[in-house]
Order: C-alpha cells, then structure tokens, then sequence
C-alpha cells in the first residue's frame, strides 16, 4: 500500500488526504493549527459526509520533524509558502518516491526540484476543485474534484506519466476522485491559468464570488479579454491552447456552484496572495517570448497594492 504526506492540509491537500485515507492508503497530516489532533477528520460534500480518525485511519502531525518518509509527499501550500516548505517536503520523500506539487500559478516546480533525492520523481498537479477547511479538522466541498497531473522535466520538456503518477490515480480512482494524467505540464499549467488568472484576481478586486462575477454583462467580458490574453501568452511560450478553451470554461463557470476563488479566501482572511506565482511569473514567461499581458499586469498591479495596503 502507498503511503503518503499531506504538507498543507487546507482545502485542497484535506480532500485530496481524506479520500486516500478513507479508501485505505496510509496517510500522515500536517495540520500545525490550534485544535485536537485526536479529532476526526471530516469532508462534507452535499448530503454526504466521510470522516477518517487519527489513530485508526491516519495520522496528524504538527511538525515535519515528526513524519517519517513516505513514498509520496503531496504539497498543497501556498505559493507563498514555497521558501519555507521546499527543502523540507524534498526529505519526506523515500528513495525512488516521489512529489506532488498541488499549487496554482506556473514556474514553481524547479524550487522544489533542487531538493529532491536522487532517482525521485516530481509531479506538477492541478487541482479542478471548490474546497475550502472551515475549521482545524473540517473540510467543505462545493464542487468539481478532478485532478491533472504531469511530470516535471527541467525546462518544462514534455515527459511520459511516471509510475508515481499512475500510483496516486489508481489511489484516487478507488475513492472516484477523477484524475488526468498528461505529458505537458507547462501546457497544464497555462490551461489552469486561463481559469485562474481573471477569477481569482477579479474576486478580490470587485469583491465578488463567481455567480456575480458571470452574471454582471461588463465583468464577464473582461474576464473573456483576460481569458484570449492568457491564451496568446501561452502560445508564444510555445504551448497552443484548444481554441475554444475560454468559452469552455466559461460554460462550465456559469453552472457551478457560487464559489469564492482561493485568492478571495486568503486577502478576507488577511492571508498573503499569490501574486507572483499566479500572476507575475505567466507576465514573466510571456515577455521572454515577446508576447504583453497588459491586462494581466494591470490586475496584478492593483492585487499588489491591495496587499501591501491590507
């Protein structure tokens, strides 16, 4: 049986955790806030609720000192976080094991990738996922739950699924938890960016959810304008997006579940943004092929000083 680590246990990493666990993979949590680390483990999605016991079904810990090497660690902090979690992540992982990396933003992987032991393998995940903890052991689903997953070559090469890849999906499938595996990540990572880049910047700048984000004429197209400019600066870093992307998701926005995006969750919460993974790294990328993303940089602009005035 896998066993794995959950380093950020939050919205994405207590879903993700919860199902491994409740489905018989041995799972050890990272959970470093205030409350009992004997209590169960609870995800509530609609009418239906799982719970896993620390103990019994898994185990909680507050610092890393305490978990022991795992055949895969799955990272689901904040980009933010990255500085301080890396190297420690890296030596959770046992030899021939490998890394999930379940962040938003693009460019992070290489940081990781230099404290990786030898023979490991390092995995770009990208989580398709309302979720959210409401409190130290709770955890709400809202909606969607897929994972994509692609394995990180240096310079972002395409590379084939590697056995850690198949090993977390079939983990995964036993739970339904629906999985992708393909051989871009980089192209992955632009594709979630077409998503991320106008709904997570534009709830904290217009104070809205996604339902008042698709229902308002004006904020939909300018999400539809930053939605063509991540995609033009995708192709020019050499990745050609399906052509009816943005419609797609926009599609699928407008019956999802009101959601607020995780860059909401974290300015409410007076919680750093992650501006420069989300946002200034995708500016980054597209200037070194000559392609602007004014409008990008102008929401980046405005999330910055947000962040410095809260």
């Amino acid at each position: 049986m896998t066993t794995y680590a959950v380093i950020g246990t939050g919205g994405v990493g207590g879903f993700y955790g919860i199902h491994l666990a409740r489905t018989g993979s041995t799972v050890h949590f990272l959970i470093r806030s205030a409350g009992d680390p004997r209590a169960p483990l609870t995800l509530r999605s609609g009418d239906r609720t799982w719970q896993v016991q620390p103990g019994r079904d898994c185990t909680v810990h507050r610092r890393v000192a305490t978990m022991p090497q795992v055949d895969v660690v799955l990272v689901a902090v904040k980009a933010t976080a990255n500085q301080q979690v890396a190297a420690a992540a890296g030596s959770l992982v046992r030899p021939g094991g490998g890394l999930v990396l379940l962040q938003n933003g693009i460019g992070c992987e290489p940081l990781y990738a230099a404290g990786m032991p030898g023979g490991s393998e390092l995995v770009g995940g990208l989580a398709f996922l309302a979720s959210h903890r409401d409190s130290p052991s709770s955890f709400v689903h809202v909606d969607y739950g897929a994972l994509t997953l692609g394995r990180y070559a240096e310079g972002y090469q395409p590379t084939a699924a590697g056995p850690v890849m198949r090993r977390l999906a079939d983990d995964l499938a036993r739970a339904e938890v629906p999985v992708a595996l393909v051989d871009d990540l980089l192209a992955a990572r632009w594709q979630k960016l077409v998503w991320n880049i106008p709904f997570n910047g534009l709830s904290v700048l217009l104070d809205a959810r996604t339902d008042a984000l698709m229902g308002n004429q004006a904020s939909r197209s300018l999400i539809a304008d930053l939605m063509a400019e991540v995609v033009a600066a995708a192709a020019a870093d050499g990745r050609v997006l399906p052509a009816n992307l943005a419609e797609q998701m926009l599609a699928l926005t407008a019956t999802m579940k009101p959601y607020a995006p995780s860059m909401k969750l974290d300015y409410d919460a007076g919680r750093p943004m992650e501006v420069e993974a989300m946002y200034a790294a995708a500016i980054e990328r597209a200037g070194r092929s000559g392609a602007g993303m004014p409008r990008t940089q102008m929401l980046a602009d405005a999330l910055t000083f947000m962040g410095v005035r809260r």
